[in-house]
């Protein structure tokens, strides 16, 4: 099969969880004999970030950027800035769609789908709540959004929006939504959970989800188990127990609220690792850094893989509702304890323990750190790694086959 993979988010220096998804999958499918074309932006140069991608196959760079439009400065969304950009992404598509049985979008973009024509054959996967969220993650500074009504989402555009400017962004989230349920109907749709799904169905018409089918986020556990052969956590007196952070530092990942209670209930045999960048990173480093809170920024996945797999506890302290997390399915395969949030697409991942209880959830913060704690403070067993593999396998390999089978519907 001869399939073009599309991303705006690709190529980019650091990638994220949905374009590491992407290049999973496209990299697992060219293994298996399949013709894969990643398209992706054309302002990113791909030699400097070939390193940090890992594609085996061909690129192209052709896709157009945002041109941002203002919002913040305007304080209201533009009503005509997310259709203009998708028009555009879709026109690059069809200028390189001939000849290929199908084109998968990997996007932050739902509208892309409404402008490509209904005898091509494209698959959109969607990472994030973006069929109805301008901003994609349904959070904001006050916490999660559940608010459906157009006339909240100008609180998200700027932070005391006057009357015309609340009648802007609502006119600007009705005309996206109108758009996004007309692409959703038109072409089929993966939802990496049924989280996100349910949420998008509370604002979006029965229509919009007639073909869509929920496939979770999947790992490569062939490459896990070769980047973390031989690693496992430091045991016996002395030694630290670690707790491994892997993620965006802004306020919905909530890893500051985590260091806050952390600050306050630690062990004092207890480590805690913080892998990842992002805006708060000076701001909690200045705060919080020292020898028992390491801040240790960007590192190749590699690195992070086998930090994960010598980490005694993973943490992922998101407040707002992750789609399908990545770094939960990564340390559950390597045997690595997990402590979250029970939110957003996280309890449908307990499927693929390997033992029960290994994801530990929690409704609160500080719960979550009171839970973590209790089980630092517990001697470790000797086979604290010895269990079998999860009952249901979250290998790119076992979900292939069944968005091959979308392909083809």
């Amino acid at each position: 099969m001869k399939i073009l993979m599309v991303s705006e988010t690709m190529p980019a220096p650091q990638l994220g969880g949905l374009a590491k998804h992407a290049i999973t999958q496209a990299n697992t499918l060219i293994e298996q004999g399949h013709d894969v074309t990643l398209l992706g932006r054309a302002s990113v140069d791909y030699e400097s970030c070939r390193a940090e991608m890992g594609f085996k196959g061909r690129f192209l760079g052709a896709l157009p950027d945002d041109k941002g439009w203002k919002e913040q400065s305007w304080g209201y969304f533009n009503p005509w800035r997310r259709p203009r950009w998708a028009y555009q992404v879709a026109q690059a598509i069809l200028e390189h769609a001939a000849g290929h049985d199908v084109v998968h979008y990997h996007g932050n973009l739902p509208l892309v789908a409404a402008f490509i024509p209904r005898d091509i054959n494209f698959v959109q996967t969607r990472h994030d709540q973006g069929s109805e969220c301008l901003v994609h993650v349904r959070y904001r500074s006050s916490g999660l959004c559940t608010d459906v009504d157009p006339s909240a989402c100008a609180a998200c555009a700027g932070p005391h929006p006057n009357a015309v400017q609340r009648w802007v962004s609502s006119r600007s989230v009705q005309i996206y939504r109108h758009l996004s349920a007309r692409a959703l109907e038109r072409h089929k749709t993966i939802y990496v959970s049924e989280a996100i799904r349910s949420n998008g169905r509370r604002v979006l018409p029965a229509a919009a989800f007639e073909r869509s089918w929920v496939v979770h986020n999947f790992v490569d556990q062939q490459r896990l188990s070769r980047d973390t052969e031989g690693v496992t956590p430091p045991v016996g007196p002395g030694r630290p127990r670690d707790v491994l952070i892997a993620s965006r530092l802004d306020d919905a990942k909530g890893v500051g609220p985590f260091l806050e209670h952390w600050q306050r209930l630690r062990p004092a045999d207890a480590r805690l690792r913080i892998v990842g960048d992002g805006p708060l990173r000076a701001a909690m480093e200045a705060r919080y850094g020292g020898p028992a809170v390491e801040f240790l920024g960007h590192q190749p996945y590699a690195i992070t893989l086998r930090m994960t797999a010598a980490s005694h506890a993973a943490v992922i302290p998101s407040l707002c509702e992750e789609a399908c997390s990545t770094t939960i399915l990564e340390a559950l395969y390597l045997g690595v304890p997990c402590y979250a949030l029970a939110r957003g697409g996280n309890p449908e991942l307990s499927r693929y323990e390997r033992w029960p209880g290994q994801l530990q959830l929690f409704e609160s913060g500080e719960a979550l750190v009171q839970g973590l704690v209790r089980y630092l403070e517990t001697p470790p067993p000797n086979n604290e790694r010895n269990h079998p593999e999860a009952r249901v396998s979250s290998d790119v390999r076992a979900a292939l086959p069944m968005v091959l089978e979308i392909y083809g519907r």
